[in-house]
């Protein structure tokens, strides 16, 4: 069984074709997309979650159609069971780490007493426990990088997407938490597509 399987995507923003009848299918682990600034990585990671529209193509995630345009269907974005790690962490700066991490739980209506024990154990994974009244603007840039991590773990996702997740953190963190969330994304048994 594939994890996700893109056929023929196809995005267009105005007169810029993003994504041109791109196809991939993989079945466990990390896959890496490498490319410059304004290749269509970003919109390609959007239109798996279903935050962007793509113009043409299928994608499947698990075997199950996520998004078809020719069939017309559109499964929302928090019903495909993905994770989603933005380059700039999208931290609510109002929010607790708590409350960021609790997030999608939330809107999903999970039970309270689940979503304490889903939040704990996803800041326990990311090495953040004893943090969860914190604020972002009082984390590091690879605490709140943990964070945004840890909100996409509590889902339980099939699939986690890191869009360039390493990208505001120096050299020596970067290297640091390249290696602690190949480390991570294995502990927890999930597959992911990183984009960088």
């Amino acid at each position: 069984m594939s994890i996700i399987k893109v056929e023929n995507l196809t995005k267009l923003f105005k007169d810029t074709r993003a994504l041109d009848d791109v196809s991939f299918e993989f079945e466990k682990g990390i896959l890496s997309f490498l490319g410059p600034s304004g290749c269509g990585k970003t919109t390609l990671l959007r239109s798996v979650a279903g935050l962007e529209v793509p113009d043409a193509g299928t994608i499947f995630i698990a075997d199950e159609v996520q998004t078809s345009i020719a069939a017309g269907i559109l499964v929302p974005p928090y019903a495909r069971k993905i994770g989603f790690v933005f380059q700039n962490y999208a931290l609510w700066p109002h929010m607790t780490v708590f409350s960021n991490v609790a997030f999608g739980l939330k809107l999903h209506k999970t039970p309270a007493e689940e979503v304490k024990r889903k939040v704990l154990s996803a800041l326990e994974l990311v090495g953040l426990q004893g943090r969860e009244e914190r604020y972002p603007s009082q984390l590091s840039g690879g605490q709140q990088q943990r964070v945004a991590l840890a909100r996409s773990l509590a889902l339980e996702p099939r699939l986690i997407l890191l869009d360039e997740p390493l990208s505001n953190l120096d050299a020596k963190l970067r290297e640091e938490m390249r290696v602690e969330l190949k480390r991570l994304i294995k502990k927890v048994g999930i597959s992911a597509l990183y984009v960088t």
